[in-house]
């Protein structure tokens, strides 16, 4: 038994086959292509033009940007050659002067493939859409499903092609908002949730309108879904100074509660017909599920809707659980099938309860797994496939009678011989694995990481004996707050946050601490940034006179002959890596707040970051060359450390680096997308100078990870030598620099392979740096306490600094890379 326990946590997931995939976004998309769907062709091999395609390949997109996998951008381009000919025409199936929307939601696809590749037959077919629009019919039978298929187009064309056309932006707006206002049930309505109905008729002659306000009589699910999405997509290209975004939070607002409270209790998910829950005939249904999930999850995560007490989150995550237990199956041939989405609903018939119910289910039907795809793509902690041991083939169909639902089998095919496993073994197995493997996997590891450190006190301006201190984890740790904050909804962070900064920041806004202005150290204007987070939050002008003190320190920072500043004034003539991440953060956030036309400011950071490159840069011919940065330099070639030819210091310190990349993709983040006249041109030389540094380092990064392990060495000029070792800080700012990147798009990775790099070696933190306390804090262990050039700087300096349990620096930034990670 004691070798069993000792089995690797590699051996334990395959002897356990947890089946779950890195991803079951990928997995989704990959069994849809693996079966030709949403190719542009229908079932007889003709091109059609067709919503459910268009569906599919927004969630392609979605993963080709995230993954840089070119299959997903290769099959869109197939689709879309499937249904527009060279020559820009649609293929027959398309008639214009049918004017149905259902086609115009392949018109996305178009226009994402125009910005690609410019060819002109998709603005030709793009066009063609636009006119369909122009001449649309207008206001005899509007249906929900009509907003999510015409209006995406309408406003991403309008965004791309007539950007000041205000009589466009105020027509999308207002198809919004009829339809809301038209089909809005009212209180007293029988079995009222306050959602919305599936169409209306301006006349009301339709055989099922309303005769007081013509809408159809229920509320069937999927309708309301395809309305869902097409909110939370169109504020992410309605621009936001236009009058009429507000209303479109406003709306919302008011129906996002709602969808959370007319989720099933027990199941929490949603009924087909949700006027009639309960009702014989009546069941729960995937597509439409997928669908609120993902508009629930994508407007938490972009601020759109607020979430204070989780209960949205709470509700979405409930739902997925539903769904990957009940309507994904795993197949033996390694792809997935998806269960229980009904195939059509419309209101050409006569829209009652008897219609929706009479329409049939399909297996793998596109429109649920593509919703199912992008609510999966939104989810930040994505839940488990059971395994084979957890779930077995059960022939059994168990019926609800209450409820009216028939639950199909569930089953998981499992290829490997592992099929007869014992069940109860591997769930003892997983069980020991808290204490033998180091953690039980939680939701979230940075919301994990994050209340471990709040719960010991940490990182709350406060030393451990209880002094104020202007500290540089302190801020670093405080981003990381800022992020969940703003992602969670969780009050705990921000307050957390200004207890933190009002330890350091007196009322009158002076820096208390350690802090002295003339001492001209770099380490403490990290706490800077907190400062203006909370002066935009707050409006109190303490922060705003802190932050001024700050900025006047770096007017009078002393500085190299080129123009580097100097990391503190004790160390003349010197520029450290850390110093990087250490001011330029503050300087950029402040200038972009209060001078964003200051182009002298935007230059300087520029100088900053590039005049620490070249000084710094390891040379190909020079020792264990890995092209990355050596810790600092000094210009005055005197420092003990200082290279006589260039005067950077002798050793590659795996911290450093990570303090540098991390200030690369957080300052470009930081850029204003429409600067003033005045600065555009220093702020686009910032961005590329940044950017040209970033797409250099990268792949060396990925390069010079311990191809064993996936990780980094601390002493990445000496990998393999005796004492050294795999640190923990370094190697997880490496992981969120090169996620970040990817991810913003600052960085290429059409092979996946920094995603990879980076996934690789998160595996390797989770199963060796973090440790489960077992009273349900998380500990943080490999993080070298210091590294300073105030000494000799060579290797066995940096061997020689103690190795500390839950160090800040490190556990901050693992923060930062597990809301990086989460997001993948």
């Amino acid at each position: 038994m004691f070798s069993v326990i000792l089995l690797s946590t590699v051996a334990l997931r395959a002897l356990c086959v947890v089946a779950r995939p890195k991803s079951n976004a990928v997995w989704a998309a990959d069994s849809a292509i693996a079966r030709g769907q949403g190719n542009g062709l229908g079932s007889s091999g003709k091109g059609t033009v067709s919503y459910e395609h268009g569906e599919l390949q927004w969630g392609l997109r979605q993963l080709y940007e995230k993954t840089g996998n070119t299959t997903y951008y290769d099959y869109i381009l197939t689709g879309a050659n499937n249904i527009v000919n060279a020559d820009g025409a649609l293929h027959d199936d398309y008639k214009l002067s049918d004017y149905s929307l259902d086609p115009v939601r392949t018109g996305p696809t178009l226009l994402y493939l125009y910005s690609k590749t410019n060819q002109a037959k998709w603005k030709k077919a793009i066009e063609t859409f636009r006119t369909q629009l122009n001449g649309q019919p207008r206001t005899a039978q509007g249906w929900l499903d009509g907003i999510y298929m015409g209006d995406i187009f309408y406003a991403q064309y309008t965004n791309d092609f007539q950007p000041t056309n205000t009589t466009a932006w105020a027509d999308i707006a207002l198809q919004f908002n009829l339809i809301y206002n038209n089909t809005l049930q009212l209180p007293g309505s029988a079995n009222y949730s306050g959602l919305l109905y599936h169409g209306y008729d301006y006349s009301h002659t339709a055989v099922w309108a309303n005769a007081d306000r013509g809408h159809s009589p229920e509320i069937w699910s999927r309708a309301l879904g395809w309305y869902s999405m097409a909110l939370v997509d169109i504020l992410d290209i309605f621009p936001k100074s236009n009058s009429a975004y507000s209303s479109f939070q406003a709306i919302l607002r008011d129906l996002a509660p709602k969808l959370r409270d007319a989720a099933d209790a027990e199941t929490g998910v949603w009924w087909l017909v949700m006027t009639q829950p309960g009702r014989a005939g009546n069941y729960f249904e995937s597509s439409a599920t997928a669908m609120f999930v993902y508009s629930l999850l994508k407007g938490v995560r972009l601020g759109y809707l607020p979430d204070a007490d989780g209960s949205i989150v709470t509700a979405a995550k409930k739902a997925y659980l539903y769904m990957v237990n009940n309507w994904v199956v795993a197949k033996s041939d390694g792809t997935m099938d998806w269960l229980k989405t009904v195939s059509v609903g419309s209101l050409s018939g006569n829209g009652t309860f008897e219609y929706y119910i009479s329409v049939s289910t399909d297996v793998n039907d596109l429109k649920g797994l593509s919703a199912f795809l992008l609510a999966s793509l939104e989810l930040r902690h994505p839940t488990r496939i059971l395994s084979m041991a957890d779930r077995r083939w059960d022939e059994r169909s168990t019926t609800t009678q209450a409820k009216g639902v028939s639950r199909r089998p569930v089953y998981h095919e499992v290829q490997h011989h592992i099929l007869h496993f014992n069940a109860k073994l591997c769930r003892q197995l997983r069980s020991l694995s808290v204490n033998y493997f180091g953690w039980t996997r939680p939701e979230s590891f940075a919301v994990w990481a994050a209340d471990s450190a709040i719960k010991r006190g940490q990182g709350n301006g406060l030393t451990p004996a209880g002094q104020p201190t202007v500290s540089y984890e302190h801020g670093e740790f405080q981003s990381g707050l800022r992020e969940l904050y703003d992602l969670t909804g969780n009050q705990s962070y921000f307050d957390y946050i200004v207890q933190g900064a009002d330890k350091i920041v007196a009322e009158n806004g002076s820096v208390g601490g350690e802090y002295k202005f003339t001492d001209f150290v770099l380490d403490f204007v990290r706490t800077g940034p907190t400062f203006l987070y909370l002066y935009e939050q707050t409006g109190l002008a303490k922060y705003k006179i802190a932050s001024d003190t700050y900025r006047r320190q770096l007017d009078g920072q002393p500085r190299t002959p080129q123009g580097q500043f100097w990391h503190r004034l004790s160390a003349h003539d010197q520029g450290w890596l850390d110093g990087i991440y250490m001011g330029e953060l503050f300087y950029a956030q402040y200038t972009a707040l209060f001078q964003p036309s200051n182009s002298s400011a935007w230059n300087d950071i520029a100088a900053q970051f590039d005049l620490m490159f070249q000084n710094t840069v390891q040379n190909h011919t020079a020792p264990n060359t890995t092209g990355l940065l050596y810790h600092g330099y000094d210009s005055s070639h005197t420092a003990v450390w200082a290279d006589a030819d260039r005067g950077h210091s002798t050793e590659v310190w795996d911290r450093a680096v990570g303090w540098y990349a991390m200030a690369l993709v957080d300052v470009l983040d930081l850029l204003p997308p429409s600067p003033p006249p005045s600065s555009a041109a220093a702020v686009q030389h910032l961005r590329q100078t940044l950017l040209k540094i970033l797409r250099t380092l990268a792949p060396r990064l990925r390069d010079a990870a311990d191809p064993t392990t996936g990780v980094w060495w601390l002493v990445m000029t000496q990998p393999g030598r005796a004492k050294n070792y795999f640190e923990s800080s370094g190697t997880v700012m490496f992981v969120y620099a090169l996620l970040r990147a990817v991810r913003m798009g600052y960085v290429e990775d059409s092979d996946g392979c920094l995603v990879q790099a980076a996934r690789r070696a998160y595996g390797y933190i989770l199963e060796n740096f973090v440790i489960d306390n077992g009273d349900g804090t998380m500990g943080w262990n490999g993080t070298v306490i210091v590294g300073s050039l105030s000494t000799t700087g060579d290797f066995n300096y940096y061997i020689s600094q103690p190795v500390d349990l839950n160090d800040l620096k490190g556990l901050a930034a693992f923060v930062l890379a597990s809301l990086e990670f989460e997001k993948l």
